[in-house]
């Protein structure tokens, strides 16, 4: 496993991402698959407040199920826990809640589900808009007392908003956001995720402000949702609507053929390369996975040391990074 010296702590670059965990991925199913993670040697796992608060029975669920986890098997010191507040479900429609009265009762709620007396790192889930970053920011300041955070970030900000916020942070010696999480893998991707209003994804000014200030960069969807593993495999007819939606290119089509053709000479995984082209980046990058069985965790858990060279990465690279690989 690789890790991070973040701050004097070592985190895994495999985040374990749980957002079906006991919803579409039942308990049990759930607590084999944080038990082969940890076996792996990865030690970071990501959940939220808000996941899977579409459905009915869905909000919390997957803090409930990592707390009767760590409740159960005793396992709090062995992670490096990350959740998320803020984002509200009506429906299938959403809306960005961070007020400090929802935040501070989500925070709470967090520590409550999760059976633990501290996160070891808070993230606002999403960007309200509407709200000053000096408010946001003071806001935040309570919350990482309340959940006694190492540190503060956020997942689905835009870069200039960052900016700002840290800006008044660095001014006022408050802690600053020094997390971002957003979509990032070897994947181009099509409009269905450029147009998104809430997603937010790696491009050469967050990768360059990322390096400037010595932030963790958490990448969600690391994997493209498999697409290259199962277009290998099985062929791009396999694919589902939603991945072909989301990552059928030209560009990723081109690429289905050099992994393999790299992954062929080198005697190695294609899981290998698409996670290593996160973890071997020039930042302090973690590559976010959600596993549906314990097969794939084990596979990228397997496969998660390997180092992917400069030339086969710059083949790969995406639009935007020309210019910043070194």
């Amino acid at each position: 496993m690789k890790y991070l010296n973040f701050s004097s702590h070592n985190i895994s670059q495999i985040g374990l991402g749980t957002v079906r965990f006991g919803t579409v991925i039942e308990e049990q199913l759930s607590f084999e698959i944080l038990d082969a993670f940890i076996e792996g040697d990865g030690n970071l796992i990501d959940t939220a407040r808000g996941y899977f608060q579409e459905r009915e029975g869905g909000y919390g669920k997957s803090e409930k199920t990592i707390g009767k986890w760590i409740k159960q098997f005793n396992k709090r010191e062995k992670i490096f826990l990350v959740t998320k507040g803020g984002l509200k479900a009506h429906g299938r429609c959403w809306r960005f809640d961070l007020s400090r009265a929802n935040l501070v009762k989500e925070a709470k709620e967090s520590l409550e589900a999760l059976n633990t007396e501290h996160i070891d790192c808070y993230l606002l889930h999403c960007d309200e808009l509407e709200k000053s970053v000096e408010e946001i920011i003071d806001t935040a300041q309570e919350i990482k007392e309340i959940t006694k955070a190492k540190y503060i970030g956020v997942s689905n900000w835009k870069l200039e908003r960052i900016k700002n916020a840290n800006t008044y942070a660095k001014k006022n010696h408050l802690a600053e956001f020094k997390v971002i999480s957003c979509y990032w893998s070897i994947a181009d991707y099509t409009q269905d995720i450029y147009d998104s209003d809430f997603n937010t994804y790696m491009n050469k000014p967050l990768y360059n402000y990322a390096k400037e200030q010595n932030c963790v960069v958490m990448a969600y969807a690391s994997q493209a949702k498999g697409f290259f593993q199962k277009a290998i495999e099985k062929g791009i007819n396999s694919l589902s609507p939603l991945i072909k939606r989301r990552f059928l290119t030209p560009r990723n089509v081109q690429k289905i053929s050099l992994i393999k053709d790299y992954c062929d000479a080198k005697k190695t995984s294609v899981t290998s390369v698409v996670t290593s082209y996160i973890t071997s980046q020039r930042l302090n990058t973690i590559a976010l996975v959600g596993p549906s069985s314990v097969a794939q965790i084990d596979d990228i858990m397997c496969n998660c040391d390997y180092y992917l060279p400069k030339e086969i990465k710059e083949r790969l690279s995406c639009h935007w990074e020309r210019g910043i690989l070194k």
